[in-house]
């Protein structure tokens, strides 16, 4: 059955086909703003900030989980080129078509998932919510199209075709010339294996990481045994403060806020590797005003004791 799609025209600069009873794209419509603006926020002023002296020619942005490329596409105009990683189909297309509806020569977006290894997954069915808007959009209910989650049974999805997963540092271990400057992870409880598996390319480069708080989704029980069963024996002992310390990171910002709509609250964490003058940016700008903002600093003792405290 083919499903009812529109276009969503977003402060009449951004245009974003989408299925009618999408969640995230009636967010949009009914804000008329990018969804999840306030990340947006953050990256356009560091790409702004770090692109004083670059022009654009070599900074270069990975989108993972692209949803219908409402932050890809409109990050590609400070930086070089983005890479959008949208493992559903569906989505896939719709952000093929949107690059061309904003005339985006610099965005390339693959059909697959990014993880820990080479293997082969399934995507579960997007969670439902009823419409209490039925006087502005024609729906029964909303879907959330970019909250599906990885699973390995094909019983607990919509689309039977299983899709490929690999790991970020085998589709770009000669990615040396050219700088990653931010790496966007929204991917509903498999952060940490995209974190695992992109562990030499963000010790390489040191992008900021943007990526949704990986304790508030998890994966179900049965994908999660059998993903880390097939995974190297190392992943066992991942912590997450370790490897951000290994890597060059001690600084944390992390984000709460309510996007006002269907969704209530979301939160963001994201991680830096230095410490400057843009974060007092931050913390006076006016884009902030009505978002929780909080600084955190890694401190390492020893390797031992380990804790967060606030800036």
């Amino acid at each position: 059955m083919n499903k009812e799609t529109y276009i969503v025209d977003v402060n009449n600069k951004y245009k974003f086909k989408a299925y009618k009873d999408d969640t995230i794209a009636n967010v949009m419509r009914y804000q008329n703003k990018l969804f999840d603006h306030e990340i947006h926020v953050v990256s356009d002023y560091y790409l702004d900030y770090i692109n004083k002296d670059n022009n654009n020619n070599n900074l270069y942005v990975l989108d993972i989980g692209g949803h219908i490329g409402s932050y890809g596409i409109p990050t590609s105009e400070k930086c070089k080129k983005v890479y959008i990683f949208e493992p559903q189909l569906d989505l896939f297309n719709f952000i093929t078509e949107n690059i061309n509806l904003n005339n985006r020569n610099n965005v390339e977006v693959i059909n697959i998932a990014l993880g820990t290894h080479e293997h082969n997954i399934f995507m579960s069915k997007p969670p439902e919510y009823i419409n209490n808007f039925k006087h502005e959009i024609n729906v029964d209910k909303f879907k959330n199209y970019g909250a599906s989650k990885m699973t390995v049974s094909p019983d607990l999805t919509t689309d039977k075709t299983s899709v490929k997963v690999f790991p970020l540092d085998k589709l770009f271990n000669n990615f040396i010339e050219n700088k990653i400057a931010i790496i966007k992870i929204d991917v509903e409880g498999a952060e940490k294996y995209v974190f695992y598996g992109a562990r030499e390319i963000i010790f390489l480069h040191k992008p900021i990481i943007i990526f949704e708080d990986i304790t508030k989704h998890h994966l179900d029980d049965e994908t999660e045994k059998l993903i880390e069963k097939e995974m190297p024996d190392n992943f066992k002992e991942f912590n997450f403060i370790k490897f951000c310390l290994m890597s060059g990171y001690k600084y944390l910002i992390k984000i709460n806020y309510s996007n006002g709509f269907l969704l209530t609250e979301n939160q963001y964490l994201i991680l830096f590797p230095f410490i400057s003058s843009y974060y007092k940016f931050i913390k006076k700008s006016n884009n902030y005003k009505n978002i929780d903002i909080i600084f955190y600093l890694f401190v390492d003792k020893n390797n031992k004791n380990k804790r967060i405290k606030e800036l």
